[in-house]
């Protein structure tokens, strides 16, 4: 599905396998993750100087093994939604390449049941509600 989307690459997160095979291969990780991973095996996947950025709250506070940021200067930022211009010039860069989001929708009636879908990790997308 990733490939489906634009991706060159894939690596799926549930085989710890396949993590440890990135081990050094990556700049950038974006992770619009809410719940809690291990996020010392993606530290290592990173190379020197690399990037784990955050657009997602995680369910929890972050357990970081200090060791893994400072044996290859990696470090950690986080990104808010950020001001009108930065959203405009997103928006902008989405519609110049068709970027478009993949949703699911929900009936606003049915909105708890979408909030528990999304809480309990079944949700597959971002919910929309509909009027």
């Amino acid at each position: 599905e990733a490939k489906k989307f634009g991706a060159h690459h894939f690596v799926s997160l549930t085989e710890a396998a396949d993590l440890e095979k990135q081990k050094g291969s990556l700049d950038f990780i974006i992770s619009t993750a809410y719940k809690d991973l291990n996020w010392g095996a993606f530290l290592e996947t990173l190379r020197p100087d690399g990037k784990l950025c955050f657009v997602g709250i995680p369910g929890k506070a972050l357990d970081i093994p200090i060791v893994s940021l400072l044996g290859g200067r990696k470090s950690i930022c986080a990104s808010p939604i950020g001001p009108r211009r930065l959203i405009t010039e997103m928006l902008e860069f989405a519609a110049r390449h068709k970027i478009t989001a993949k949703t699911e929708s929900a009936p606003l009636a049915e909105a708890q049941a979408a909030v528990e879908k999304v809480r309990s990790g079944e949700a597959r997308y971002r919910i929309v509600l509909n009027i």
